[in-house]
């Protein structure tokens, strides 16, 4: 499911940001510490939808959270 709104995705992201476990971050992406081995990755996309080309807002957002075996 995608999100209707880019300034609710980079809300979350900027929430996300301010933690203590960030590793890293840019305007697309926050990288969190998990645990000593794990770090979660959160980066966020335009999700082109078919069929809404001729409307106002033919993306939706999507944030998409990958675990990464931390290594540093």
């Amino acid at each position: 499911m995608g999100i209707k709104s880019e300034e609710t995705v980079k809300q979350c992201l900027d929430t996300l940001k301010q933690r203590q476990e960030v590793l890293g971050s840019s305007e697309k992406q926050v990288q969190l510490r998990i645990n000593a081995s794990l770090m979660l990755n959160v980066t966020y996309e335009a999700i082109e939808q078919p069929g809404r080309i001729l409307t106002r807002e033919p993306f939706k957002w999507e944030l998409t959270p990958s675990k990464t075996t931390y290594t540093g």
